[in-house]
């Protein structure tokens, strides 16, 4: 008689625990449902874009078209590059939906050589980078090939190309793949952005204080003109003229201000202004610090 009443409490048990599982399949599909959600599960929550990108996404209002040039025979460690980004395109289109659209092109998939060869001569025109790396052949030996470790992206009737690989010459290639597996949201996040942005920033570098020239600050200017409209001038003592610009940029000046200047620049900082001071270091001597004077070489 124990026994007998032991099997039915534990099959009421076992209903109960089937009860509150079917319960709860029910619950999250209804969540499902009326919200997106996803759960990243991993430690470093490596699956989880931050939040302004994620709003980023959900707000796109036409298609974002992304074309990932890195596909075909690869070496271990470029495709696992490739398998984070594929992740994270994933990842994208769970927020941005149909208006995130991308595909990997297999550029040696041509097999004509001279229409490859153009293409590949329009991908470096169109911004993207040349990468080489060491394929295996079908004898046992390898030959080197090139790549674009990047992808193309369109907006609209604008398009923006994306270089994904860092290259610090300081650092190994492995850990050059670490680097930019670890930029890739803040790589495609930002180009996004640029793209879908309908009112471009303005900001001026300075010139006739002896500041570096356009030659001297080209790649830095290239970078900018990502995000914003670069221009070049004199401050002339002209304060309206500077509030045309969300931020100044003062790269090395030789030369002393004019009063005119300081106080144009004084007046820009005072209405919100932004201005970036590009310096050399100061080294002060420490002998002359203990004796109470300064003096320092630039």
């Amino acid at each position: 008689m124990v026994k007998h009443m032991d099997r039915k409490a534990l099959r009421r048990k076992h209903l109960m625990q089937l009860g509150i599982t079917l319960v709860l399949v029910v619950v999250v599909s209804l969540l499902a449902e009326i919200k997106f959600f996803r759960i990243d599960l991993t430690t470093e929550k490596k699956h989880t874009l931050s939040q302004p990108s994620r709003s980023m996404l959900r707000q796109l209002e036409d298609v974002v078209y992304v074309k990932i040039y890195l596909d075909g025979e690869l070496p271990a460690e470029f495709v696992n590059f490739r398998k984070s980004i594929r992740e994270l395109m994933d990842e994208f289109r769970a927020y941005g939906g149909e208006k995130l659209q991308y595909e990997f092109i297999k550029l040696y998939d041509e097999p004509d050589e001279t229409i490859r060869n153009r293409i590949i001569g329009e991908l470096y025109d169109r911004g993207l980078k040349v990468t080489n790396i060491q394929v295996r052949d079908g004898e046992g030996g390898s030959s080197t090939r090139m790549i674009f470790p990047g992808a193309i992206m369109a907006y609209g009737p604008f398009e923006l190309p994306v270089n994904l690989l860092k290259n610090n010459p300081t650092l190994s290639h492995e850990h050059n793949l670490n680097n930019s597996i670890q930029t890739l949201e803040y790589e495609f996040a930002r180009a996004i952005r640029s793209l879908t942005t309908e009112e471009v920033p303005r900001i001026a570098f300075i010139e006739g204080h002896g500041e570096l020239d356009s030659l001297q600050t080209h790649s830095l200017m290239d970078e900018l003109k990502n995000f914003f409209q670069v221009d070049r001038g004199y401050i002339s003592g002209n304060v309206e003229a500077l509030l045309n610009y969300q931020a100044l940029i003062i790269a090395r000046p030789e030369h002393p201000f004019s009063e005119p200047d300081k106080f144009a620049i004084d007046q820009y900082i005072m209405k919100g202004g932004k201005v970036l001071f590009l310096l050399d270091p100061v080294h002060p001597f420490a002998d002359s610090l203990s004796a109470g004077t300064t003096v320092a070489l630039a």
